[in-house]
């Protein structure tokens, strides 16, 4: 099971950005979001959905199960090699820190279609001891 690490709270005096640059952060986040959204709903607009579920529900339980093991399992081979990748590079950073790295940066990469960069982001949040330029 893969948890989220929860950072920590961080109050105006510590904070590494003035308030201003936090709200501007938060707005252009939100209005690409909104971007992202209205895209999506306009693809959308054309499947036609009972297709779609006579498609689900035409695939027989078992193989849904084994599609689902077979990702998990997929899912640790990838988060093994990063693994393994800072171990090479003498990181010193705890396996089970960079395994769970690794699956979330592989989970968010592969479904928003941008891969490298995608990846490389979420390997540096998730392990904030290492430079972006490591990640």
């Amino acid at each position: 099971m893969i948890r989220i690490r929860r950072l920590p709270r961080i109050d105006s005096q510590t904070a590494p950005w003035p308030i201003a640059q936090t709200l501007v952060r938060a707005v252009v986040s939100c209005a690409l979001a909104a971007l992202l959204v209205a895209v999506l709903f306009s693809r959308l607009g054309d499947i036609h959905w009972a297709d779609v579920r006579a498609g689900f529900v035409g695939v027989p339980f078992l193989h849904w199960a084994a599609a689902g093991l077979a990702t998990a399992i997929s899912f640790l081979a990838v988060g093994q090699y990063d693994v393994v990748l800072h171990r090479h590079f003498a990181t010193c950073l705890p396996d089970q820190h960079t395994r769970r790295a690794g699956i979330c940066a592989i989970a968010v990469s592969q479904t928003t279609g941008f891969g490298v960069i995608a990846g490389a982001i979420v390997r540096w949040r998730m392990l904030p001891a290492q430079p972006l330029s490591q990640a």
